[in-house]
C-alpha cells in the first residue's frame, strides 16, 4: 500500500467516529429509531479526501489531513453540506453516497466520465488580448436589461467591470450610453488590466497570468499561455480527463422536514437567506440593500471567497448588522441563475431596498477591497432614500 494511502486511511479510521458524533460543528447526527440511509433530497454532511490514482492528495475537508502535508485550502476546514440529487456533486460522488448510512465511510476511484469529465479540446480557446469598445455606444432595451437587470433611466451611471456607463437616451428600443473609462491600470487576479482611453474608444489590454484563473462569456477557464497579441484559456476543468480516488465519511443526514436550518445557509461567518424573494420582502421592510452571493460547489474562487472574506470578523459583522445577506446556488437553482444573467463564479450582486440592483462585482475579493464595495452599496443606499424623500 503507498505511505499517502496508508496514511489516509489511518485518518479516516480516527477521525470519521469523533467527527460524526461531535456537536463542536454545530450539528450533531440523530441515532434514534430507523437507521438513516442517503437517499434523494436528503441534506448530508460529508467529509472527504480526494487524491489521483496515484495517491497525490489534492483536496480535503480534514484539517489535520491539509496540515500533514503541507496543502494550502482554498476553502475553510470541516465537513462540507450538501443537497443530494441537486448536482451539487460530481457524478461518481453522489452515485456512491446513495444508500450510505450515517457514520459509514467509503473509497471510491472514478474514472473521468464520473468525475470531472473527459478533455474536450474545442474547450481551449485562443482570445484577443486587447478588446476595444466604443466611447458612444447603443444597445437594444432587450440587451441592457439582460446586461444590468433593470430598465435603463437617463442620466443614471451603471456599473461595469473596469467603470460605469452613463444612459444618454432612451428611443426607438434601443438606449445609448456613454463608456466614463479613465486610464487607468489594475491589478486583477486575471493580471494585470491596461486601460487605455481616447475621444472615440476604450482600449483595454491585458497581460494575463498563466496559471491563473479567468472568466469568459463561455465560463471560467484556466490561462495557459500567451504572446503579443493573444492568450490561450483552458475551459476544461483542471482534473478533466483524471481518474480520481476519494475517501468519503457520512457525518450526517437530515431527511427532508426534519429539523435543520431552514431556508438559510452559512458560509465563512455569514449566515445567508437562501430566498431572493423573501430576501426582497425583507429588505422592502427594513429599509436595507441585499447583498446577493452567487456561488458554485465546483467553485474554487468561491471557496477561497468564503474562507477569507467572509470569515473575515468586519466584514461578517458589517453584512450582519447593514445588509440582508442571501444566497444563490447556481448548481441548485440554475434557472434563477439563467435569469440573473450569471456566466461566471463567484458573482456579487448588491440591491437597493427596493430590489433593483445598484451594483454588480464578478470574481473573487479579498476583506479589504470587499469592505470598500460594501460601503459604496450603502453609500448608494443613503442616497436612494434620501432622494425618494
Amino acid at each position: 500500500m503507498r505511505p499517502a494511502t496508508l496514511f489516509i486511511m489511518v485518518v479516516l479510521l480516527l477521525l470519521a467516529g469523533c467527527l460524526s458524533t461531535s456537536s463542536d460543528g454545530g450539528y450533531t447526527p440523530l441515532s434514534l429509531g430507523k437507521e438513516k440511509r442517503v437517499e434523494p433530497g436528503d441534506t448530508v454532511r460529508l467529509s472527504y479526501i480526494m487524491s489521483t490514482a496515484g495517491g497525490e492528495v489534492l483536496d480535503t475537508s480534514y484539517e489535520e489531513v491539509a496540515e500533514r502535508l503541507g496543502l494550502n485550502l482554498s476553502h475553510a476546514p470541516g465537513p462540507v453540506t450538501v443537497k443530494v440529487g441537486e448536482a451539487a456533486l460530481i457524478p461518481g460522488v453522489e452515485e456512491a453516497l446513495l444508500g450510505m448510512a450515517e457514520g459509514e465511510s467509503k473509497e471510491i476511484l472514478l474514472t473521468p466520465e464520473k468525475a470531472y469529465g473527459i478533455r474536450n479540446e474545442s474547450l481551449v480557446k485562443v482570445l484577443p488580448r486587447t478588446r476595444v469598445f466604443p466611447r458612444r455606444d447603443e444597445v437594444s432595451m432587450e440587451a441592457f436589461e439582460t446586461i444590468f437587470r433593470e430598465p435603463p433611466a437617463v442620466n443614471r451611471s451603471y456599473s461595469l467591470s473596469y467603470w460605469n456607463a452613463t444612459v444618454t437616451s432612451i428611443g426607438n428600443g434601443t438606449v445609448s450610453f456613454v463608456n466614463e473609462a479613465e486610464n487607468a491600470t489594475l491589478e486583477t487576479r486575471r493580471g494585470i488590466v491596461h486601460i487605455r482611453v481616447n475621444d472615440s474608444a476604450v482600449a483595454v489590454t491585458i497581460d494575463p497570468e498563466p496559471g491563473s484563473m479567468t472568466a469568459t462569456v463561455e465560463g471560467m477557464g484556466r490561462v495557459v499561455s500567451a504572446d503579443e497579441e493573444t492568450y490561450t484559456v483552458d475551459l476544461n476543468h483542471p482534473l478533466a480527463g483524471e481518474t480520481i480516488l476519494f475517501q468519503l465519511v457520512v457525518e450526517g443526514i437530515i431527511k427532508p422536514g426534519e429539523a435543520a436550518v431552514n431556508g438559510t445557509i452559512t458560509l465563512g461567518r455569514v449566515e445567508f437567506i437562501t430566498s431572493l424573494e423573501k430576501a426582497r420582502l425583507l429588505a422592502s421592510e427594513r429599509g436595507e440593500p441585499i447583498f446577493l452571493y452567487v456561488h458554485a460547489p465546483w467553485c474554487g474562487w468561491c471557496r477561497k471567497f468564503e474562507a477569507e472574506t467572509l470569515s473575515d470578523d468586519a466584514v461578517a459583522s458589517l453584512l450582519e448588522k447593514r445588509f440582508i445577506a442571501a444566497a444563490l446556488d447556481v448548481d441548485a437553482r440554475p434557472e434563477e441563475a439563467r435569469d440573473l444573467a450569471i456566466y461566471a463564479t463567484p458573482t456579487m450582486i448588491f440591491m437597493d431596498s427596493g430590489g433593483r440592483e445598484t451594483m454588480r462585482l464578478r470574481g473573487y475579493r479579498d476583506p479589504s477591497s470587499f469592505m470598500e464595495e460594501l460601503e459604496k452599496a450603502l453609500l448608494h443606499e443613503r442616497d436612494r432614500q434620501i432622494d425618494d424623500g
